[in-house]
């Protein structure tokens, strides 16, 4: 389902996972645990525009990206980071050149492995995705 942002500079989805969600069935969001943090979009028109808006992408008040999805492409932005509180806020800032907008945002816990696969990722860094390369695919099917 797609969200569009027309109003506003900045719009934020304050993902708090202090209590477990309202029905108790979804993971805690812990200080100093490291997640992956994924936005989906796709342009497919939906303003009648035909022509794909560019705007920015924040984690809390850390920039993350710009971002420049074609029509009718679909597009993954990705980070590794820490909770530094029990709330992650995913934010959408107008540049004024096109109404911002988000397919899906997932939330992912990277567990113990976490720790060690992604070292790097710390409280004051975060780890962006640049490229994702399959050198000597077998089939096309594209895999998460």
């Amino acid at each position: 389902m797609l969200r569009s942002f027309p109003t506003g500079d900045r719009n934020c989805y304050d993902i708090d996972m202090s209590s477990g969600g309202k029905d108790k069935k979804y993971f805690f969001l812990e200080n100093h645990k490291k997640y992956l943090v994924r936005v989906v979009l796709f342009y497919g028109n939906y303003d009648g525009l035909d022509n794909p808006p560019e705007f920015e992408l924040y984690v809390g008040v850390d920039h993350w990206t710009t971002t420049t999805v074609g029509r009718g492409e679909e597009k993954a932005y990705e980070v590794v980071m820490v909770a530094r509180t029990e709330t992650v806020s995913v934010c959408v800032v107008n540049t004024k050149k096109g109404t911002p907008y988000l397919s899906a945002i997932e939330l992912r816990p990277l567990g113990d492995g976490g720790s060690s696969l992604y070292a790097a990722a710390t409280e004051d860094t975060c780890l962006r995705l640049v490229a994702r390369h399959n050198y000597a695919p077998l089939t096309e099917k594209k895999t998460r």
